[in-house]
């Protein structure tokens, strides 16, 4: 008792030492004429060392200001300068907004003004606390809402295009998006809501997303199990205190429209508040398919105190749409020159808009997630941040199956009918105590927290009508279409499935600035997952060839456990300039068992990455380039020694590098770039050829998009943007071995060509209201996302989207 008195005394010692009194807070908003966030403006206090530079929304923010009276200047070149008395209370945030007028004498001299350096961003998704990505030892690309909102995107899918290296790897029944990176698919592992786990059975609304951050390979460990491809963190829009927004109407083809509403201002000058909603509702080239989807992002920001903040946001969708595992496949059988039985399969050559469905098939999703963020500075050096949430998700498809079987040759497809019933509850809670500090001429930026993590699922299990119908591909009717039953059958209930997933982590990472020109990264996870499999048999129901006379439970559990390092070295020749080379250890559970009954310990993947980040040329070119090898050396492989049984063995090997810039060469010029290559292959596997790539990994992946906005002139307010979006060769499955002795056969994948998408857009915006038209994949390319056979979905052919939009 006497240790843990003088412990307390201690720290509440050390926070009255440290504590910021007699302090406040200037924060703000700076536009053009229009109305339009200028970035790059320096704002300071006059003959003080206070002083900021505007962000990408034109928002700047001064802290820990001594109370008392001030003169805030505001200048940039091609800019009226400005400046402002302002009084700074005590514990009070002072709230500003300023709009600048253009300076036509110094404009018609000025090349490109206020250019802010890329890497020197602030990131919170790289290392789990707020450092500029030069900083960062790993790749980690932003995507803002300048530019989501310059192409128009609407999907994560149109937003990961812009990332080299990330690409779409399935849409399984035209309902979802699962991304992939590195030769992985991201799945529910790799996918982040501002810092927390998330899960996403619907598409994501672009209209609720401020930025997106792509954190490439394993390197997000210290949030947990996460995919060795790549992390996305996506960052939800957040409140302001002053009073604004916008309002938007989106229409395109088949039937497209999509209004929004997004406002934000202050209630007081502690509260601030935004909402956003929007409608979606759209046919589709592919026949009959439809989708009707409603959103809501309410979020309130509490200044508690100058030291405390807390920020509490919604999250509600809606979505309803037809499923669609779109087209199918058929299987050639042959021999190889080495006798190998082989089965290669070949898409069927049917129109692109031919649905194979029924007009029953649905997927009705709901999905209800609130969560908070409370930080606490408690003195200058300690910070304590906890943040969680809990999701709701409900999932009801009823729908003609997977397509599983391939097609026979003559076009006849035997359709199944399934239905997925899920109702999933996920809780979610995080602990970070931040510090930084210095011992000797290190510099210290430190975190210690724990998180946890419970996920509970109630899963009715229905039968599968195996046999719904024969359908022939290639046989249509007088109107062009294919023949349409329309009876709905009955899927009986069976089993109950209620599996549950509790994690447990604790973590530890220290970012050392040693001089000027160094940092050190070390860090440490540990993590350990509880698995329950629950099933519920009902009455009547056979269980090992007897009757059932009661419900019946059988219980799984496993406990595996994992400890992931990383250690990174980032070097500063010059302060525009960082070389760095990082180490990390991911992990994946597994579930199957071994010869002996037990269950296989996780995967282990290691990541090696080399890199360089540069901002040159006054700020207007930013550039970073990676090399790395992510090896995984226990792939699940089943044991030939003990049929249905698995061990660990093979290799997946995945070598790679990618280039990404951002330049502004000019003003009103915005061009944005990259490109990957990498080399994936498995090795010394017993299900997968050695030296073939894996499914959905393709080569090479760029992109490249400009735009230009009129500066001045009679046109000012004009703009223009072209893109182009390259995904290289891939297959649609792995070169894998079905069967065994002498049923054993090859199943070669077919394979999707490479292909490019070009958009354009075209626009005007004058004073607070703009038009934008885009036309999408203008060459009409096709191509395909996906998933085995089980879901082949043609991409969409070329489109027009129209969007109106004014500023409140």
């Amino acid at each position: 008792m006497n240790r843990l008195c003088t412990l307390l005394a201690v720290l509440c010692l050390t926070t009255s030492l440290y504590a910021q009194t007699g302090r406040g807070v200037a924060k703000g908003v700076i536009a053009d004429e229009r109305g339009l966030p200028l970035e790059g403006i320096a704002v300071g206090l006059e003959g003080t060392k206070f002083g900021n530079v505007t962000d990408e929304n034109g928002e700047f923010f001064l802290k820990n200001i001594p109370v008392g009276s001030y003169k805030l200047v505001i200048s940039t070149i091609g800019f009226a300068a400005q400046n402002r008395e302002i009084q700074v209370k005590e514990n009070d945030i002072l709230a500003l907004s300023f709009r600048l007028n253009p300076n036509a004498a110094i404009l018609s001299e000025v090349v490109v003004t206020g250019v802010a350096a890329k890497n020197n961003q602030m990131s919170y998704a790289g290392l789990k606390m707020a450092v500029p990505l030069r900083d960062i030892p790993y790749s980690l690309q932003v995507i803002d809402r300048k530019l989501i909102t310059d192409q128009q995107m609407i999907r994560i899918g149109e937003v990961a295009r812009n990332t080299p290296g990330v690409y779409m790897w399935s849409t399984i029944g035209g309902v979802n998006e699962n991304l992939g990176a590195r030769g992985f698919s991201l799945g529910d592992r790799g996918m982040f809501r501002n810092g927390m786990r998330y899960n996403f059975e619907s598409m994501p609304d672009a209209s609720g997303i401020e930025r997106v951050e792509f954190l490439k390979g394993s390197s997000a460990v210290m949030f947990g199990q996460v995919s060795p491809g790549a992390t996305v963190n996506i960052i939800t829009k957040k409140p302001k205190f002053e009073n604004g927004g916008e309002v938007s109407f989106r229409m395109g083809n088949y039937n497209f429209y999509k209004p929004s509403v997004d406002v934000y201002g202050g209630l007081g000058k502690k509260v601030a508040y935004r909402l956003n909603v929007s409608y979606e509702n759209a046919g589709s080239f592919r026949e009959t398919v439809k989708g009707e989807r409603i959103y809501v992002n309410p979020s309130i920001q509490w200044n508690i105190s100058n030291r405390t903040t807390l920020v509490v946001e919604g999250d509600y969708t809606k979505d309803n749409r037809t499923t669609d595992y779109g087209i199918v496949a058929f299987p050639e059988t042959g021999t190889n020159p080495d006798g190998q039985r082989i089965s290669t399969l070949r898409l069927a050559d049917i129109p692109r808009e031919r649905f194979l469905g029924a007009p029953f098939n649905n997927n009705k999703t709901e999905q209800l997630n609130i969560s908070y963020t409370f930080t606490h500075k408690l003195n200058s050096i300690f910070t304590l941040r906890s943040v969680g949430g809990y999701y709701y998700t409900q999932k009801d498809l009823f729908s003609t199956g997977y397509h599983s079987t391939p097609i026979a040759l003559n076009g006849d497809f035997t359709r199944s009918v399934l239905r997925i019933d899920q109702e999933d509850v996920y809780r979610i809670f995080q602990a970070d105590l931040l510090a930084n500090f210095q011992t000797g001429f290190i510099k210290h930026q430190a975190m210690l927290g724990m998180d946890t993590d419970n996920r509970q699922q109630n899963n009715p299990v229905y039968t599968t009508l195996a046999r719904y119908d024969v359908l022939n591909v290639f046989n249509m009717n007088a109107d062009g279409r294919l023949p349409i039953r329309t009876d709905v059958p009955t899927l009986p209930r069976t089993t109950t499935s209620l599996p549950i997933i509790n994690r447990l982590g604790g973590y530890a990472q220290d970012l050392m600035s040693i001089g000027k020109h160094l940092k050190l990264l070390l860090g440490a996870r540990y993590s350990y997952i509880d698995n329950k499999s629950q099933t519920l048999f009902p009455v009547g129901v056979p269980l090992g060839g007897a009757p059932v006379t009661k419900d019946t439970t059988v219980v799984r559990q496993t406990y595996p456990a994992a400890w992931t390092p990383s250690v990174g070295l980032v070097v500063n020749p010059i302060e525009q300039i960082s070389v760095y080379g990082s180490y990390t250890s991911s992990f994946s559970p597994n579930t199957a068992l071994d010869k002996d009954g037990n269950i296989l310990r996780p995967s282990t993947i290691d990541q090696y990455e080399v890199g360089v980040k540069a901002d040159i040329w006054k700020n207007r070119l930013s550039f970073n380039a990676a090399y790395y090898s992510i090896i995984n050396s226990d792939v699940v492989q089943p044991d030939a020694t003990a049929p249905g049984r698995s061990l660990l063995g093979g290799r997946q090997d995945n070598k790679g590098w990618e280039l990404s810039l951002v330049a502004q060469p000019v003003q009103g010029l915005m061009i944005t770039a990259g490109y990957s290559r990498l080399n994936a292959k498995y090795v010394n596997n017993v299900n997968f050829l050695t030296g073939t790539r894996p499914l959905n990994t393709p080569e090479h992946t760029g992109n490249f998009w400009a735009s230009y906005r009129l500066p001045n002139g009679k046109l000012k307010g004009l703009f223009m943007g072209l893109g182009a979006f390259y995904t290289g060769e891939r297959t649609g499955d792995d070169y894998r071995f079905s069967g065994t002795g002498a049923t054993r056969v090859l199943i070669v994948p077919f394979v999707m060509e490479a292909f490019t998408e070009i958009d354009a857009s075209l626009g005007y915006q004058w004073k607070r209201y703009s038009i934008m038209t885009k036309v999408s994949n203008l060459t009409n390319q096709l191509s395909y996302n996906v998933y085995r056979n089980l879901s082949i979905n043609p991409t969409a052919p070329r489109q027009l989207a129209v969007t109106l939009a004014a500023k409140l």
